[in-house]
């Protein structure tokens, strides 16, 4: 039960915005440090979250395959309050419970955990993972790759590998590795 500064009355449960008594707006004390804690990250080891204020937390993490549990908690050693017992990837949770919140995820993906402090609300998203490489415009990779090319097949007609064919292949692996990762990551051999 949540207690009233205004009017002093403790008959608010403990989800209450509004006084039940006089409607003042009725605010939880807020945390100085919130941590993520979950099944995937060495063994529940905890997590600092970054404060977005207001008492709202987040945190971004890479989350595998399959069921996921996971949990929020004021303090780095279980002492203080924590937060769970739910399922899905959005809902309301409960103060100072045993069982712990549970998504499943079908791939490997990173996602973003958002707790507010004050609602108890909590969403998990997916959000999308820039390697440095996919921030590099394309046409920079593609001019690169045809120069590369160019450069052997006009210049220096490739019939052995010299020293000074070394840094050209290099280039072409790095670039060719480069489309391969993008590949991998999006699904997509564009850069769009």
């Amino acid at each position: 039960m949540k207690t009233c500064k205004k009017c002093a009355c403790a008959e608010n449960p403990d989800d209450a915005i509004y006084c039940r008594n006089c409607g003042a707006k009725i605010t939880r004390k807020k945390s100085e440090k919130m941590y993520f804690r979950c099944s995937f990250h060495s063994y529940w080891h905890p997590v600092a979250m970054q404060s977005t204020g207001d008492g709202r937390w987040e945190v971004t993490m890479d989350v595998p395959a399959g069921k996921q549990e996971f949990k929020f908690s004021n303090t780095a050693d279980w002492k203080g309050k924590n937060w769970g017992g739910s399922s899905g990837f959005a809902g309301k949770l409960k103060e100072n419970v045993v069982d712990n919140t549970v998504i499943s995820t079908t791939k490997a993906a990173t996602y973003k955990f958002v707790f507010d402090e004050n609602t108890l609300k909590y969403e998990v998203s997916q959000v999308e993972k820039d390697f440095l490489f996919y921030q590099i415009s394309g046409s920079v990779i593609v001019t690169a790759s045809i120069f590369a090319i160019w450069y052997l097949l006009i210049f220096d007609r490739v019939t052995s590998i010299s020293g000074k064919n070394v840094f050209v292949i290099t280039a072409m692996a790095v670039t060719l590795l480069l489309w391969l990762l993008n590949y991998i990551w999006t699904g997509k051999w564009d850069w769009d």
